[in-house]
């Protein structure tokens, strides 16, 4: 199995989201799924163009890691 499209963060993103909702309702993994969620969020912020109508940069690696180690947690809790 390959690994994820680090070009597609959008995409990475739409799918951790699928991952916090459906962990949101196991008491073990809501806090979780909590994280997940700003995590997510702060990066679709970074996403929009910056008021000067320059993309912002985002570290994509360390979103993904942040992401990455943050599911981890989650399934180690279930």
């Amino acid at each position: 199995m390959s690994g994820p499209d680090l070009n597609n963060l959008r995409q990475i993103l739409d799918e951790y989201e699928a991952f916090a909702n459906a962990i949101r309702s196991d008491k073990r993994t809501a806090a979780i799924a909590d994280e997940l969620s700003v995590a997510i969020a702060e990066a679709r912020d970074g996403l929009h163009p910056s008021a000067d109508s320059t993309a912002n940069f985002i570290e994509v690696k360390q979103v993904i890691e942040r992401l990455a180690a943050l599911r981890e947690r989650a399934e180690r809790a279930a």
